[in-house]
This record gives structure tokens, sequence and C-alpha cells, in this order.
């Protein structure tokens, strides 16, 4: 079993820092992060070994030190300086005695201070430009016509047409649609300013956003959507 802290590396010089723990070190992994995520054509992407480990407690316990090591260089793309490894299979994030515990009103993103903590975080990283990796790029004629041909024959998608939107809801689609309007969101605004509002989709709809792109940018596979940052709360 190999413990390695890796770099993972874009052609622009744009680089992310990470942990991974695996039997095959040629296994193709660049990492979870949402720099990495968001970048759709993984094969540009390298990644370079930066340091070994004997055990996962011993690469752990170097990984925030490492990362805050190279957070203050422009190039970095890491979005929290301290390591996070959703993946581990040691994190105590997966065991039910985690889940239980910040789930409901335990969780601590309820809490006010903790809330203003995340506030005041997003909005230090944000003016320090850490927006979007795709900002200031634009598509190639060859992505948008893929898109397009993607979107061809979606004709069941139009309103009034026999198909989608034509289905009268079942009471579970309806009884689950109420539960995502009652969600609770934390929308970071490009002015630094923030709100916490329910009823994503209506909310998206007034702020010319769009509500697919707003729940990417809060699952970590997007940065930012039109400026807004989002977490759910």
């Amino acid at each position: 079993m190999f413990h390695i802290i890796y770099k993972t590396i874009h052609p622009s010089g744009k680089y992310y820092i990470g942990r991974h723990t695996t039997n095959d070190l040629d296994d193709g992994y660049m990492g979870s992060g949402r720099w990495v995520t968001s970048i759709e054509d993984k094969s540009i992407l390298t990644r370079e070994v930066l340091f070994y480990y004997d055990t996962e407690e011993e690469l752990i316990e170097n990984e925030t030190r490492i990362i805050r090591e190279h957070f203050d260089d422009p190039l970095n793309m890491n979005w929290n300086d301290s390591g996070v490894g959703w993946s581990s299979s040691t994190n105590p994030a997966k065991s039910p005695e985690w889940k239980k515990r910040f789930s409901g009103d335990g969780n601590p993103a309820r809490n006010p201070e903790v809330k203003e903590r995340i506030r005041r975080t997003v909005q230090e990283q944000y003016m320090n430009g850490r927006v979007g990796s795709f900002t200031g790029r634009r598509h190639t004629q060859e992505t948008k016509d893929k898109q397009s041909s993607k979107m061809k024959g979606r004709d069941s998608w139009n309103k009034g047409v026999t198909g989608y939107n034509t289905k009268p809801q079942t009471e579970n689609q309806k009884q689950k649609a109420r539960e995502a309007n009652q969600k609770e969101w934390f929308i970071w605004f490009p002015d630094g300013t923030y709100e916490i509002i329910t009823n994503l989709r209506q909310w998206a709809k007034d702020n010319n956003a769009d509500q697919g792109n707003l729940v990417k940018v809060a699952h970590g596979k997007a940065k930012q959507h039109k400026g807004f940052i989002v977490w759910q709360l």
C-alpha cells in the first residue's frame, strides 16, 4: 500500500495538492477537489508524487502542513488551506456516529457564528481571486457543436408537447419538490454580500441564474456560477 502526497498539474501551471492511498501508483487518480473535478478533459493533467509515507496516519498529519506551504501561491487551486480527504477510509465523517452527531440541529453550519466564519472565509477567498477555473476563457467551436448536438431532438422537453412537461406529477414527486423547496442555501454574491434562502429554483429564476449550475457549485463540481458561490446548509 502506498500513501502519497501528490500534485496535480495543469498545462497552465495551476496545480492542486492532495493525498491518496493506493495499491497502484499508476491508477490515474488526479484528485477529487473542486478544481480538479471542474476540468472536463482530465487527460491534460499530470500527477507528481511529492512525498511518500509509511502509514495513512502520517499521511493525514502532513497533508495540511504541505497544503499551507503552497496555499498563498496564486497558481495553487486548493479551495481550503487544510486537507479534507473525504475519500479516505479512515475519515470519521463516514462513520454512522459522525453522521448522527452532525445531522439536524447538530450541524455546525446552522450555528450563526459558524455561518459568519464561513462568510468571512469565502469573502477572503473571493477577494483573492479564487473563482471558477473557466473565468476568462471561451468554449471552442468544437465544444459548442458537441453541446448543440446533445440538445437536438429534445422536443419532448418543450412546453405543450406530449412528454416530459405534460405528465402530471405523482404525489411522491410533489412531496420531493416540497422538501427541496424547504432546504436552506447559503448564497455568496460577487459584491461580497451573502444571503440564506430557501427555494433555490425560484431564487435562480429571480436572479437570472441556472439552478443546475448553482447545485453543481454546492456539490463542489464548480467553484462559482455567474460569480455566485453556494452551500447547502
